[in-house]
Formats: structure tokens, C-alpha cells, sequence
């Protein structure tokens, strides 16, 4: 492969507000929903739309006063409710998730959302963009590390950089400067966040890879078909995020059809505010050095965004990849708390391999016989949830 191979260019998240009237009754079971899921420290299983539409409500709210999150799963939306609407116009958002963005591309993610929405029957008024992003994927070699110094900014705009620290070295709790921390103890930048959310315009550049091993949703990979198992390649990914001003005034993008009209101009202004340049070059003037081919890809790579983007990835090989990574942390999560209340047991440690499964068996059919009907409820949820989060 080159060095920097763009392997995706597309939307990663889209968020719109509603201008609405929820129905009394759908905010009522909503948030008996919302008490038992919070009561219970857990998602609660719900079907909204007369049965139509399977999903689970979230134990916790989201910022901008929505106390109610409906989740349809990964491969989904999230439907953020005020469930108290006191006069709001807008009590209903929708964040289109970025696994249904991979998953059925840009048009088919927005089908299936507003088919969602018919069958709430909340009746809708008017309808707002309020925030989109837009990532670019970027294979590279494993080597290849983020340099703050190496990017060239709007004067005013501020650079956060997030670093992995290496807490094993016996300089770790040095007070240096960072650029000697960098140096002494292998500091390295794993994200670069340039501007901030409240101005409307924000751009964050991210070590995908690390990303996706530490929360171990490899779903990602398998769509850009990256052996997991190859230390050879790193993925890092660049984020344009654009909402409040910039997206209504700047760019005059309120509905999907004005999105699908400004988004060149957007990309190209975003993308040429900063630039990230090649090392060896502080002796010359900011405006003659010359591009990163990090960079110079990404730039590269804008003529090919379409806003009807593809599927990266079919959505049974998607639902397969997710359902085998829940699998794999449950099974962890079990084999664990077995080896620990084995060692609360007194298990002799010697014999404690041997008799693990069995020990875990005599648990499970002792629960059952001492509360068989919680046992039956505990099962039904899960299985309604398991059907809520596979409504796509």
C-alpha cells in the first residue's frame, strides 16, 4: 500500500432538530420508561409507533434539556426527547448514529430514519440541521505520529492536544515542559482538536486505530478489510465538525437538500483553514511550506465526497462483527467474575482451572431454583432488548 491511503470519505454524524408535538401519551410511556431504566441502572426495552418501531430508552439524558434517549442500536438513531415540553417548540432531535452511516451510506441512513419517524406519528412542523460531521479515514504506517508544531492554524483558533503518557517510566511524574516530555518518555499526541463547538466550526485529527482496539469495536476494520492481527498499518482519522452559525448563516444549510448543496464549500473551507505541513521546514515562511502527505491525501481526497456516499460494508457482515464483539466482552465479563468469587469461594488455587465450569454451572442452576420467576423476567428483557437494538 502508499504510505497515506484515504479509505474513506463520507458523513459520520448527523444531528437534526424537530419542530413538534409529541403526543401526551407517547411522553408518558416514554418516561415510565425512563424512570424503570434508571431505577434499574439499565436500558429499558420499548416499542414506540404502535409496535412499529423496537428500541431501548437510555438511563440518562443528553445535554440541551433532552431527558429521554430512544436508541434504535448501533446500526440506528438516537431519538432525544424533552419529555416535558412547556412551551418548547422543538422538543425532538434525531443524532443519526455513524455505524448507519457506515453501514447503508447517507441516503439509506436517512430513509430509515424518517420512516422511524412516520411510524412515532409525532406530527412535525418544520425541520432543522443542527450539527454534521464529516470524517476522512487515512491508512498510514504504523510509525507515523501527530506533531503539533507541524500545524499551521487561523491565528485565534485553539489547539487542544490529548497524549498517551507511558506511567510505567520512572520519569512519568516529571513536571516538564511537553515537547521534553515527548523526548524523555515517549509522549506521543493522540488527538489534535483544533477550534471548539461553541464557534460552530471544529476540526480533530485522532488515532482511529488505538480507538477502536480500546473500545474493541472492530466492526471498522472489517470494512475497510485491515487485518487486525498486521502491526504494519495505523488509521487515523480527520473530523469536520460544522453546527450553530456556521451551518445556518455561514453555509445556509437548514434541510438535507441545502446540505447536499453547500457541502464542496463547506469541506473546502474547513479543510484549507489549517494546514498540516512536512517537518524540516521552520526556516521558512508559513506560507511556502510545503503539505504532509498526510495532508496532501486528505486534500486529495475532497473532490470524491458525494452525499449520496455508499455502504461500506453489508449490514449482515455489520451485525455479525458487532454481535461477536458483544459476545467476546460478555464472555470475558463471565469468565472473570467466575475466577473471582472462585478466589472468595476458597477454591484451592491448584484445582480452581479445573473446576471453573462446573462452578459457574452449580451458580446459574442454583439462581434458577431459588428465583425461577425473576430468573424468566431477567430473560425477557434481555431478549427485548436484544430486539430493540437489532430493529434496523
Amino acid at each position: 500500500m502508499s504510505e497515506y491511503r484515504v479509505v474513506r470519505i463520507g458523513f459520520d454524524t448527523i444531528i437534526v432538530a424537530f419542530r413538534a408535538t409529541i403526543p401526551p401519551e407517547m411522553r408518558e410511556i416514554i418516561c415510565d420508561a425512563r424512570v424503570r431504566a434508571r431505577e434499574r441502572r439499565s436500558e429499558e426495552p420499548l416499542t414506540l409507533g404502535n409496535g412499529l418501531v423496537p428500541g431501548v430508552v437510555l438511563p440518562n439524558g443528553v445535554h440541551g434539556g433532552y431527558d429521554a434517549v430512544f436508541s434504535t442500536g448501533e446500526l440506528g438513531e438516537m431519538w432525544q426527547f424533552k419529555t416535558d415540553q412547556k412551551g418548547d417548540k422543538w422538543p425532538l432531535r434525531l443524532k443519526i448514529r455513524a455505524g448507519a452511516l457506515l453501514v447503508y451510506g447517507y441516503p439509506g441512513a436517512i430513509d430509515n430514519a424518517f420512516k422511524r419517524l412516520e411510524a412515532f406519528g409525532i406530527r412535525i412542523e418544520d425541520t432543522r440541521l443542527s450539527e454534521v460531521h464529516v470524517c476522512i479515514d487515512v491508512v498510514t504506517d504504523s510509525s507515523f505520529r501527530l506533531d503539533d508544531s507541524l500545524l499551521l492554524r487561523p491565528g485565534r483558533s485553539i489547539v487542544r492536544p490529548y497524549e498517551i503518557l507511558d506511567k510505567t517510566h520512572p520519569l512519568f511524574d516529571d513536571a516538564e515542559p511537553a515537547e521534553i516530555q515527548r523526548i524523555l518518555r515517549g509522549l506521543r499526541i493522540q488527538t489534535l482538536t483544533i477550534g471548539s463547538s461553541k464557534t460552530g466550526s471544529q476540526t480533530q485529527i485522532y488515532n482511529k486505530k488505538d480507538e477502536t482496539v480500546a473500545r474493541r469495536k472492530f466492526m471498522l476494520f472489517k470494512a475497510y478489510k485491515l487485518d487486525t492481527d498486521d502491526p504494519s498499518w495505523g488509521l487515523w482519522r480527520t473530523e469536520f465538525r460544522f453546527s450553530g452559525e456556521v451551518l445556518k448563516k455561514r453555509f445556509e444549510v437548514r434541510s438535507f437538500t441545502d446540505l447536499e448543496r453547500a457541502l464542496p464549500a463547506m469541506m473546502s473551507w474547513a479543510a484549507m483553514r489549517i494546514r498540516y505541513v512536512a517537518p524540516g521546514q521552520a526556516d521558512r515562511h508559513p506560507t511556502r511550506r510545503a503539505i504532509h502527505p498526510f495532508w496532501q491525501a486528505i486534500l486529495e481526497a475532497l473532490p470524491n465526497l458525494r452525499a449520496n456516499q455508499p455502504s461500506f460494508i453489508p449490514v449482515a457482515m455489520a451485525q455479525k462483527a458487532l454481535d461477536l464483539e458483544a459476545k467476546s466482552t460478555m464472555e470475558a465479563t463471565i469468565v472473570g467474575t467466575a475466577i473471582a468469587l472462585a478466589a472468595i469461594e476458597g477454591i484451592d488455587e491448584s484445582t480452581a482451572m479445573a473446576k471453573l465450569s462446573s462452578f459457574v454451572a452449580e451458580i446459574i442452576d442454583r439462581r434458577m431454583r431459588d428465583a425461577p420467576q425473576t430468573i424468566e423476567r431477567k430473560i425477557s428483557r434481555a431478549f427485548a432488548r436484544r430486539a430493540g437494538k437489532n430493529s434496523e
